[in-house]
């Protein structure tokens, strides 16, 4: 004779059938949801903070959408800090030039000394002089991703780039550059939207 006390009551069959649903729609959420994280420093091998772990360069990360805070460091060279966003769907990129902490002697390129380290990055921008082609290059530093073209991606965030260019155009001249429309180049100035330009001296 077989007992009742073996069967589950319907309704709790249904409860437990929408929790499972309910906790596999969750483990989706968190693992199926993944934008690919691209870092990369020069040097490689500096050691990165990423949302409670520790990874090192050239690395690539997994993480789903929201805001985060990076720090870069690799001993011998300044530590880089940033805030950015991660967006359900895009990917992110980024390429980073590390400082060296130590104070080197100005150099004079055209007459014009060049105070502390070159290159010179922060959280805006980097600035480095291409002694083959002779001119300062000036790399505004927008958040890129892998889904959207480099004309699209700075047409949506011309405002910032601009800011940006500009900064390291000040941060030229702050420090004893003559920067000018002929000795400055401005990475993705090819992508620029129609009409748009970063001013620079004559």
């Amino acid at each position: 004779m077989t007992s009742d006390h073996s069967k589950l009551p319907i309704p709790v069959l249904i409860l437990s059938v929408f929790l499972t649903l309910l906790l596999f729609i969750f483990l989706q959420y968190m693992l199926g949801d993944k934008n690919r994280i691209e870092i990369t420093s020069k040097p490689s091998g500096a050691s990165i903070t990423l949302d409670g772990k520790v990874y090192k360069t050239p690395a690539i990360i997994k993480l789903v959408k929201g805001e985060y805070e990076l720090t870069v460091h690799k001993d011998g060279y300044v530590p880089f800090f940033k805030k950015f966003q991660v967006e359900k769907g895009r990917d992110v990129k980024m390429q980073l030039v590390l400082v060296n902490d130590k104070v080197v002697e100005p150099t004079v390129f055209d007459g014009n000394p060049i105070i502390n380290a070159m290159p010179f990055e922060n959280d805006h921008f980097s600035v480095s002089w291409n002694d083959d082609l002779a001119h300062y290059e000036v790399v505004p530093k927008i958040i890129l991703n892998n889904v959207d073209s480099y004309f699209d991606q700075i047409s949506k965030q011309w405002t910032t780039y601009k800011q940006y260019a500009t900064e390291g155009v000040n941060w030229l001249e702050q420090n004893g550059a003559n920067p000018t429309k002929d000795n400055v180049v401005f990475w993705g100035q090819e992508w620029w939207p129609e009409g748009q330009i970063v001013s620079l001296p004559n």
